[in-house]
Parts: C-alpha cells; structure tokens; sequence
C-alpha cells in the first residue's frame, strides 16, 4: 500500500510510519536534477527546526562511479544547503545504492528518509520512481519523503 502511494502520486510524498521528532535527516543523493531538488525542498521546510541533515552519497563502484564523482555530489549536496542555511553533515559510502542507505538509516538511527523519485537512470518498470527508491520506501521502517519534480 505505501509502495502505491509512493508510485502513483503526481508529487512530492511524505510516508509516516513509527513517527518521532525529526532531528537526524539523510538525503540520499546521487547528484542526479532530482536529488537537487529534494534538498532544495527540504532546506526550507525544516529551516526554523534546525535538524542534522546528512548528505549521503553512495559510490557505486559496480557501475563504475569514479572517486572524484562521488567527491564532486558530496560538494554540490553540500554547498545547495549551505545556501538555504544548513551546515549538513556528508557521508559516503561504497557499494550498492539501497542496501548502503538502509544501513545507514538503521545504523546512525536517522528519523527521516529524504530521497529523490528518481536517479540518474530511467526506471525499468513505471516511469514515475527508480527502482532503488521504491525498494527503499517499501524496506524501510522510518518515514520517507519521496521528492517528484512537479513538470
């Protein structure tokens, strides 16, 4: 049922589930115009609260993401909230996309997931949300803001 939501709805959503204060957020970020977008949406909303946002890349080695990708993502991540007034936190990790952010979220207990609808690639099954944020959204157990890009 949540997956659904997350697929079919026209925008942005935010997925409750086992709901506590927001003070840790990751922003899982592969540098992709939708990532941009879903930090550039959650700067302001949570700029009065003041939460730790992470920005948190995955290298995707596999796929053959080079070192100085990954540095530049983390940067770009870094200077957007700098300019919303965040001073994030960035973190990356190496390996597969997925299971790196929910290691990361059950590790450092973050309490909010943001995440864009969709990366670099064109999702194989529906058009509207990559295949890796689905699986984060159904995997998960903390809440989840799925960023779409209103066209």
């Amino acid at each position: 049922m949540v997956a659904a939501v997350a697929v079919f709805a026209g925008k942005s959503v935010l997925i409750l589930r086992n709901f506590r204060p927001i003070q840790k957020i990751p922003v899982a970020y592969r540098g992709s115009q939708c990532d941009q977008g879903a930090l550039e949406f959650i700067a302001p909303l949570f700029a009065r609260k003041k939460p730790e946002i992470t920005v948190l890349h995955v290298q995707e080695t596999e796929r053959g993401e080079s070192q100085e990708f990954a540095e530049a993502c983390l940067l770009t991540g870094d200077e957007t909230l700098r300019q919303h007034g965040s001073v994030p936190v960035k973190k990356m990790a190496k390996g597969d996309f997925a299971d790196e952010i929910l290691k990361a979220v059950a590790i450092e207990r973050y309490d909010l997931l943001a995440l864009g609808a969709y990366g670099h690639n064109v999702p194989k099954y529906l058009k509207v949300i990559s295949d890796e944020a689905l699986n984060l959204v159904r995997l998960t157990t903390r809440p989840v803001l799925v960023y779409r890009e209103v066209k």
